[in-house]
Order: structure tokens, then C-alpha cells, then sequence
């Protein structure tokens, strides 16, 4: 149910009475809402709680430099590292994705300083009730503009993270992703066979032929028999 009062436009939501967070704002609650502000900035379709509402209007404004940009991600208790990420924090932006049918974890951006956490410079007991409520919040990255680029277009292929930087830790001058995948956590199942095994009847073959497989870099042997001009593949090599 949607109506106006005030002004203002409120969307009324019937659900069952287990599923209300605490201090939600009730259809009775309304009125108290009348020239109050937002504490932080509140996700579409969420519940309203207490927490969400403040009588001060927030007077906080970005630094940028020069230089750089803010791009904003959402992020939930697991992927914004237990809420330990806060403004003025250092994390590593993480993307998961699956690259050529492997799953695979780059790092995307180093090193990059937030700016806010649900819309608030500072963190409060406040913004984390809200969060908690909510699921997720956004979290406000100051980044260069081509790690601006880069987070969404991660975001359009992945899934982000955020890997918390320890305070005594310096800036890593390197944009290398340092990808892994699978085979870092149980090795790789392949074996790698000889060079070139030497082949009985190689001398006697029209012809033997060695390459490698695009895909596994393995080795693979194609024999050129005496019966027809077609080469072969050595399912044995």
C-alpha cells in the first residue's frame, strides 16, 4: 500500500509478526517520522527500524582527491569481513568468478581506502544494527579511476569481497592480480609426460608430429601410418 502525508511517500508492507526486526516502524509509528532524516543511506524494499531514523541531518561530505574516484559496492556481514570494515579502513577488493570452467579469485584493486559504510563516514552502533537488519549495506571506496573501471566491471562478472588490510601494512606498488584457482588449494591432477618418448616404430612411420594441447599445455603425438594420409592421434603418448 503506497500514500503520501506530508509530502512525503511511505510504502506500507504486510508481513507475518515473526519475521519483524526489531524496532521496525510500524503503519502506527508513522507520524514520528515527520522531519526526522535518514542515519545512513537505506537500501530499496528494506524495513525501516529505529536505527534507520535520526532528528540530525548528516553533514558529511566525500574528500576526493584530485585524481581519483568513489565507487560504491554492497556487501553483507561475510563479504565486508564481519563488519570489521570501517571507514577509514584499508582492504583488498576481491573478485570471484569462474574463468575458462575453473573457479578463480583475482585481486582487483589494493589497498584502497573506504570512505563510508552505508552512506556514514563514521561507524556507529547505530549503522550496525542497521546492517545487521538490513543483510547488506554499501561500502564507499576511494579508488583511481581506472580501479573505479575495473570494480565494475568485476562486479558485472563475479562476486566481490573485501580482504581487510592490517594497519601497520603499507601500500604494494604492483597492480598484478595474482589470480589462483583450484589447483592451488588440491595441485594439479595432471602429470606431464616425457619431452619426447622415443617410439619403436618411429623410424618406420611416414611421419610423427609433436605439439601442445592450447588449453593444458600438454604434449600430445600425431603418427602418420602407412594405410591412409590421414594423421592420428597416439591415444597411448
Amino acid at each position: 500500500m503506497n500514500f503520501s502525508r506530508g509530502g512525503a511517500s511511505y510504502r506500507l508492507q504486510w508481513i507475518d509478526e515473526s519475521q519483524v526486526p526489531l524496532g521496525a516502524i510500524r503503519r502506527r509509528d508513522l507520524p514520528q517520522l515527520l522531519g526526522r532524516f535518514s542515519s545512513h543511506l537505506i537500501n530499496p524494499n528494506s524495513i525501516l527500524t529505529q536505527a534507520d531514523i535520526t532528528d540530525k541531518q548528516s553533514a558529511a561530505r566525500l574528500n576526493i582527491p584530485p585524481g581519483y574516484r568513489a565507487v560504491s559496492i554492497i556487501i553483507d556481514r561475510r563479504t565486508g569481513v564481519d563488519w570489521f570494515a570501517r571507514p577509514d579502513s584499508r582492504v583488498d577488493v576481491l573478485c570471484s568468478m569462474v574463468k575458462d570452467g575453473r573457479p578463480l579469485v583475482a585481486t582487483i584493486v589494493r589497498f584502497a581506502k573506504i570512505l563510508s559504510v552505508g552512506g556514514a563516514t563514521k561507524r556507529t552502533e547505530e549503522n550496525q544494527a542497521a546492517a545487521d537488519n538490513q543483510g547488506q549495506t554499501t561500502i564507499t571506496l576511494l579508488t583511481t579511476e581506472r580501479d573505479a573501471k575495473l570494480v565494475e566491471l568485476a562486479r558485472a562478472q563475479g562476486t566481490l569481497s573485501l580482504s581487510l588490510v592490517g594497519e601497520g601494512e603499507t601500500v604494494a606498488p604492483t597492480s598484478d592480480p595474482d589470480p589462483v584457482d583450484i589447483n592451488n588449494i588440491f595441485g594439479s591432477s595432471e602429470t606431464t609426460p616425457p619431452i619426447r618418448p622415443e617410439l619403436k616404430e618411429e623410424e618406420d612411420l611416414p611421419g610423427v608430429l609433436y605439439t601442445k594441447d592450447p588449453h593444458t599445455g600438454k604434449e600430445i603425438r600425431y603418427l602418420l601410418t602407412h594405410r591412409g594420409r590421414r594423421w592420428k592421434r597416439d591415444a597411448d603418448y
